[in-house]
């Protein structure tokens, strides 16, 4: 995509120009190399930064373009680059936070693993999950504990 000069309100009116309605365009800045917007077939648009980290390219997701003004994205793409300038990959929290299971895969593991090959009492732990835990943390994160796949 082309490289232009953004402006607060350019940034609002980019067009989607894409490959059919699957796949995003991105613009990029002028100024600060390895800032863009991504603009999806929607239209909704968001702010990134293009990065190289151990030889794997990343672009991270700064925030949409609707809910924050032009220079806080670009203080926060300075950022992004100084920490890969220090060797640190600022998605590195994000991308475990995304890996870790849930309470309610904890328990379906816990069932599958445990329970029913060696106890003959399954049914009823697993109605006792199912009754008083899950409905209030089954969505909560469990960031600590094994993913199984």
């Amino acid at each position: 995509m082309p490289a232009i000069r953004f402006r607060q309100d350019t940034v609002r009116t980019l067009p989607y120009v894409g490959r059919g309605g699957k796949y995003q365009c991105v613009y990029w800045d002028q100024a600060l190399e390895s800032f863009g917007i991504r603009v999806y077939p929607s239209g909704r648009r968001t702010y990134v930064c293009s990065y190289r980290i151990h030889r794997r390219k990343r672009l991270g997701k700064l925030g949409r373009v609707d809910v924050m003004p032009l220079d806080q994205p670009r203080k926060k793409a300075m950022a992004y680059l100084g920490q890969v300038a220090n060797n640190e990959d600022p998605q590195l929290a994000l991308d475990a936070l995304k890996a870790s299971v849930t309470v309610a895969e904890l328990r379906a593991a816990y069932i599958t693993g445990h329970a029913k090959p060696k106890k003959s009492s399954w049914r009823n732990d697993e109605s006792v999950l199912r009754r008083n835990l899950i409905p209030e943390y089954g969505t909560r994160l469990a960031p600590n504990a094994p993913r199984r796949t």
